[in-house]
C-alpha cells in the first residue's frame, strides 16, 4: 500500500472507530466510510456500517412519520 492509500485508509479507519463509537454525525459520513472501506475491501467493517446506516435511516423515516 502507497504512503497516500495508507493515510486514506487510516483515516477511514478513525471516521469507522467514530461512527462506532457515536453513530456517526450524518448519513453522509458513513456512506463515505463505507465507500473507502468497499475500496480497500474491508467488508467486515463495511457491514457493521451498513447496520449502522439501516437504523440510522429506520430512525428517521419513523420521525417523519410522526411529524406527519
Amino acid at each position: 500500500m502507497r504512503q497516500d492509500e495508507r493515510r486514506f485508509y487510516e483515516q477511514a479507519l478513525a471516521d469507522y472507530s467514530n461512527i462506532i463509537r457515536s453513530g456517526g454525525n450524518s448519513l453522509d459520513q458513513i456512506e463515505e466510510c463505507i465507500s473507502v472501506l468497499e475500496r480497500f475491501e474491508d467488508y467486515e467493517k463495511c457491514k457493521d456500517l451498513l447496520e449502522i446506516l439501516r437504523a440510522y435511516r429506520s430512525k428517521n423515516n419513523k420521525e417523519e412519520d410522526n411529524l406527519k
